[in-house]
């Protein structure tokens, strides 16, 4: 059934820690916060309602991609999947995410590290 589906040139999965005592909520701000970045972003495009969390077109210069961003419901984790049809698209993304997920103190960008951002 899946055998003619294209594979994209490059994908990840990151996962975030969330420092907090209040994880769900914590998470579930900073998934509203990507949700409205992106919705103002000329180069991203929210995807229509996602019950996981937000998912995002990405079609910025070099990028041909999407990213997935939802809370897991166990942990106090953030995964964030990213794919794109690009060489070097997935690290495009990542950085563009990576800046915008700065500004959040109770969470650990230390996954990032392979990127070399």
């Amino acid at each position: 059934m899946i055998e003619g589906l294209p594979e994209p040139v490059d994908s990840c999965e990151i996962r975030l820690r969330i420092n907090s005592a209040d994880f769900i909520q914590t998470g579930s701000d900073i998934i509203a916060e990507v949700g409205i970045m992106a919705g103002n972003k000329g180069n991203w495009d929210l995807l229509p309602e996602n019950y996981e969390g937000v998912r995002v077109k990405c079609s910025g210069t070099g990028q041909d991609g999407w990213f997935l961003l939802r809370l897991s419901l166990h942990d106090p984790v953030l995964p964030l999947n990213i794919e794109s049809n690009e060489p070097g698209g997935v690290q495009k993304i990542a950085h563009e995410l990576y800046e915008f997920f700065g500004r959040f103190d109770n969470l650990d960008l230390s996954a990032f590290k392979r990127f070399e951002l």
